[in-house]
C-alpha cells in the first residue's frame, strides 16, 4: 500500500500471498475454519508445495522435533546446606522465638559474624532454592555496613595477608560514601573521618563495650594502630575496671561499718552466696530480668532467717520498712514496692544517672549498693567479662587509671552532648556542654550539629557515644543537601560490637540522647602530649565532593511551576515548593 500498488491478499488455507506482481508462498500452517474457530490441519507447507504429515521425514542432518508434552525428568537435587554449630550460649538465644540479634548488644564481633552466617544458612534452607528476602535495616540505621569485610585484628593476621595486600585494606569509599558513591544531583557533599579511629579501634571479645571503646579512644589519641606493640586492648582496660570495682567494694564496706558490725556484713555475704549456689545460680549474677525480682527478696529472706545472728541488720531492715510505710502513707496511702535495685535493669552505679533508689542515704540503701557492687565485680571477673555495671563515670575513672600507668600521657573524659537533668534534682554534676531537648528548633539543631562537627575536627579529642545498652566510637560524619532541599546529617558508629558498621541520622542520635540523661556523647581529650608527629591522623580529614554548578537564571525568566512539578519525582514537589 505504501508503494502505491494494490494491497496484498492472504490465502490462509493455502499459505500464499497474492498480488499484482504475482504470488509467493510462505511456510505458514494452513488453517481451516469451522463455525468461526480455527483448527490445525494435518498438512505443513514447505516452499511452494505441501506434504502429508504421514509421509513427512526430517531433513537430513537435522534432529527430530522435540515432543510437545514435557517429559518428566529426574527431580532436581538441591545442594545440602548445614547450619553452622553455635556455642551453647548462642544456641540458647536463637531458640527463643522473640530473640532479635539486631538489638543484642552483648554480642562480640566474632559472635556477630557467626550468627550472620547461621542466619544466612537458615534462610537458604527455608527458602528451598528461592531467592532470600532482602535484609531489613535495623531500626534507626540509615545505612548498614555489616556486609563489609572486617580488617585483620592481629599483627599475625595482617602478616598473613601480605601476599594479598588488597585483603588488608579497608574499602574507604564503601565505608564513607552513601552506598559506595557520591549522591547524584546534590549540592556539596562533605565527609569528615578520623584515620586514627578507623585504624585504632579494638575488637570487642565479650560483652565489654565500655572497655573496648575506651581502648580504641586511647589508641586513637596516641596515634597507635591496633597492630602497635604499645596499643591498649580490651583485656588491659578490663583489668583496670576490676581494680575500680574492688576499690568501690572496700569503700562501701567501710562506710557501712559505721552502723553495722563487719562480722554481720561478712556473714550476710557468705549466706547470700551459699543461697544462690543452692539454687544453681552463680553468686551475684542474675539472668536478664531476674535481678529485679530476686535480689531484694533474697536479701530480706536471709536477714529474717538469720535474725539471732544479724540483730543490727534486722533492725536496719525494720527501720527501712517503717520509713517506707510512712512515706507510702504520706504520698499515696499505701507502701511503695521494693525497687532498690535501681530500676535501670543492670544496677549501674553512675554519678551522672539516677540510682533509682529513691530512699535516701540510709544504711539499707548502702547495703543494697554493696550487693550491687559485688554483682558488678562478678560480671567484670567472669570468663566473658561484662561492663554492664559501669556507666559514664566508670569510663572517666578508667581513663584516670590508665594515666597512672602512663605518666607521660594526660587524657581525661567529660560529657559533651546529652539531655539536661531535671531542675528539681538540684545537682549540676555530669551536665553536658551541649544540651539536647525535645523542644529544640531547627536553628538550635543546626547549631548542635555544627558544635559536634567542630569538636570532631579537633586534633586532640575523640567522641564516644553512650547509646542504648552500648558504647561505641564516632568514626565519621557526613552531610549534604539533596535535590529536594532537605539537609542530610549522619554519624558513623556501631550498633553492635566496635566495627564501624552503622550510619545513623543525626535525628536518631538526638532521639537516643533525649531518652535518658545517662545517654551522652562523651568527649575524651588528650592534654599531654600536646602534639606529636602522627597528630595529623587524630584530627578529622575532610573530603569535599562539590556538586554541579548552578545555572544562572535570567532576571526576566518566568518560573513555570507545572514544569517544576514534573521535574520533582514522587510527592516531594509540594515540600520543595514550601522550602523555596
Amino acid at each position: 500500500k505504501l508503494l502505491g500498488r494494490e494491497p496484498l491478499g492472504l490465502d490462509a488455507r493455502r499459505g500464499t500471498l497474492s498480488g499484482r506482481g504475482g504470488s509467493m508462498s510462505l511456510s505458514l500452517p494452513p488453517l481451516s475454519v469451522h463455525g468461526g474457530s480455527r483448527e490445525k490441519t494435518k498438512e505443513r507447507v514447505h516452499g511452494s508445495g505441501t506434504m502429508s504429515s504421514a509421509r513427512a521425514r526430517p531433513p537430513a542432518g537435522r534432529r527430530p522435533p522435540l515432543p510437545t508434552a514435557a517429559q518428566p525428568g529426574p527431580p532436581m537435587k538441591l545442594k545440602k546446606m548445614k547450619l553452622p554449630k553455635l556455642p551453647p550460649h548462642l544456641a540458647t538465644k536463637v531458640k527463643d522465638p522473640e530473640y532479635d540479634m539486631e538489638v543484642d548488644t552483648s554480642l562480640t564481633d566474632e559472635e556477630i559474624a557467626l550468627l550472620e552466617k547461621w542466619k544466612a544458612a537458615k534462610l537458604g534452607l527455608s527458602a528451598k532454592g528461592k531467592r532470600p528476602r532482602k535484609k531489613r535495616l535495623p531500626k534507626g540505621v540509615a545505612e548498614d555496613l555489616s556486609d563489609m569485610a572486617a580488617p585483620p585484628m592481629t599483627l599475625a593476621a595482617l602478616e598473613a595477608l601480605e601476599q594479598h595486600p588488597d585483603g588488608a585494606d579497608v574499602d574507604m569509599r564503601r565505608m564513607l560514601l552513601p552506598h559506595g558513591k557520591v549522591p547524584t544531583g546534590v549540592a556539596n557533599f562533605v565527609v569528615f573521618h578520623c584515620p586514627s579511629l578507623i585504624d585504632g579501634w579494638m575488637q570487642q571479645s565479650s560483652p565489654a563495650c565500655a572497655a573496648a571503646s575506651t581502648a580504641g579512644a586511647w589508641n586513637a589519641l596516641l596515634g597507635r594502630t591496633r597492630y602497635d606493640v604499645l596499643a591498649v586492648n580490651q583485656d588491659v582496660v578490663v583489668g583496670h575496671m576490676e581494680k575500680i570495682v574492688e576499690d568501690r567494694i572496700a569503700a562501701k564496706r567501710i562506710h557501712l561499718m559505721r552502723t553495722i558490725p563487719d562480722a554481720e556484713i561478712s556473714l550476710l555475704l557468705e549466706k547470700y552466696s551459699a543461697s544462690m549456689r543452692t539454687d544453681n545460680m552463680t553468686p551475684y549474677l542474675w539472668e536478664n530480668g531476674e535481678q529485679e525480682t530476686d535480689m531484694i527478696p533474697r536479701l530480706r529472706r536471709i536477714i529474717t532467717e538469720g535474725a539471732p545472728e544479724m540483730k543490727q541488720l534486722a533492725s536496719t531492715m525494720a527501720m527501712e520498712d517503717a520509713i517506707r510505710k510512712r512515706k507510702g502513707q504520706f504520698q499515696s496511702g499505701k507502701p511503695s514496692q521494693d525497687t532498690e535495685d535501681g530500676g535501670g535493669g543492670d544496677g549501674v552505679i553512675d554519678d551522672e544517672g539516677d540510682d533509682g533508689g529513691g530512699i535516701g542515704q540510709t544504711p539499707w540503701h548502702h547495703l543494697v549498693q554493696l550487693i550491687l557492687t559485688y554483682s558488678g565485680h562478678a560480671k567484670i571477673t567472669a570468663p566473658r567479662p561484662s561492663t554492664s555495671f559501669f556507666g559514664n563515670d566508670g569510663i572517666y575513672q578508667t581513663l584516670k587509671m590508665l594515666q597512672h600507668s602512663n605518666p607521660d600521657v594526660a587524657i581525661h573524659g567529660e560529657p559533651f552532648m546529652g539531655k539536661p537533668k531535671d531542675k528539681d534534682k538540684g545537682s549540676s554534676k555530669g551536665e553536658a556542654e551541649i544540651r539536647v531537648q525535645k523542644r529544640d528548633t531547627k536553628r538550635i539543631i543546626a547549631e548542635q550539629w555544627v558544635a559536634l562537627r567542630e569538636e570532631f575536627m579537633r586534633y586532640n579529642s575523640v567522641l564516644l557515644f553512650h547509646q542504648i545498652n552500648h558504647y561505641s566510637l564516632i568514626f565519621a560524619l557526613r552531610e549534604w543537601m539533596d535535590p529536594w532541599g532537605i539537609r542530610r546529617r549522619q554519624v558513623l558508629t556501631a550498633k553492635r560490637g566496635q566495627r564501624p558498621t552503622a550510619w545513623l541520622d543525626f535525628d536518631e542520635v538526638r532521639r537516643i540522647l533525649i531518652t535518658w540523661t545517662g545517654y551522652k556523647i562523651i568527649r575524651i581529650v588528650r592534654a599531654k602530649p600536646v602534639s606529636f608527629i602522627n597528630d595529623w591522623k587524630v584530627g578529622a580529614v575532610v573530603d569535599v565532593h562539590k556538586g554541579p554548578d548552578r545555572i544562572a537564571t535570567p532576571p526576566d525568566a518566568h518560573i513555570n511551576w507545572s514544569t517544576w512539578d514534573e521535574f520533582v519525582p514522587g510527592n516531594h514537589a509540594k515540600h520543595a515548593k514550601e522550602q523555596l
